[in-house]
């Protein structure tokens, strides 16, 4: 019979085999964690934050890092059950993500009212990081969710505290003109639809969820201001399934 193999060969390949299989499973805790962030943030990098956290349960970012891919994955309830262990680790982890970010995954699912307690206490461990912070993103979600919740007084307040930190943070612009289009403040809502010349509000936008009710508003104030482009607005949110676009192309638009 012929031999593919020498004997040393076959000795040197289990040996460099072992020396990979070593070298895998010595990787820390915070080098799984790093590969896991290097091989994107859907499905694909959960096994490595897993591994993470065999490796080391206590391990805070592994956690919280898996959670943000469950939620990007619309794995919600692991998300949540992951940043629960997280909080109950180092509640003060990430100068607040773990209670932002857990009340995104609740205001996605509807648990509104949780996700406003939430961001309430992001922003109690926020502070200001150069050149930006969490805070002006804590304070612009807990407006939405207040919104959503019908408080405009007090989504109102919270977009004013976000553009504070941050005055040309482009959603809360659309957030506060949005909310000044519910109140009746057209001029002002007007203002800041317009703010940045160079990044316009248009109909094209309302493909990305997080603007489509922007669009949809923007058309609103179009019309209310007699301006002929605002069937263009409410078809656009209407194509992405926005209902009152659906209904006031039915009743407006041809």
């Amino acid at each position: 019979m012929t031999r593919l193999h020498s004997p040393i060969y076959l000795v040197l390949l289990i040996a460099s085999t072992l020396t990979v299989s070593q070298g895998c499973s010595r990787r820390t805790a915070a080098q799984l964690v790093e590969d896991g962030s290097n091989h994107g943030n859907g499905i694909e990098c959960i096994p490595f934050y897993s591994r993470a956290i065999r490796k080391d349960p206590t391990c805070v970012e592994a956690y919280w890092r898996r959670a943000d891919a469950y939620a990007r994955t619309h794995q919600n309830p692991s998300a949540v059950q992951d940043l629960d262990r997280a909080i109950q680790l180092d509640s003060a982890f990430n100068v607040g993500y773990l209670f932002g970010d857990r009340g995104e995954v609740e205001e996605t699912t509807g648990d509104v009212a949780k996700a406003v307690a939430d961001y309430t206490i992001a922003l109690r461990f926020s502070y200001r990081v150069a050149p930006y912070s969490p805070t002006e993103n804590f304070f612009f979600y807990r407006g939405r969710a207040k919104l959503r919740l019908g408080d405009t007084a007090g989504a109102l307040q919270d977009t004013d505290s976000a553009l504070y930190y941050w005055p040309t943070f482009p959603r809360a612009r659309y957030q506060r003109a949005r909310l000044e289009t519910i109140r009746g403040d057209y001029a002002q809502a007007l203002r800041d639809y317009c703010y940045d010349e160079q990044v316009p509000l248009t109909p094209d936008m309302a493909d990305d969820v997080a603007f489509v009710a922007d669009v949809f508003y923007f058309g609103y104030l179009k019309y209310k201001l007699t301006d002929s482009l605002y069937c263009s607005y409410w078809k656009a949110a209407a194509d992405y399934h926005y209902p009152a676009a659906e209904e006031f192309v039915r009743r407006w638009c041809r």
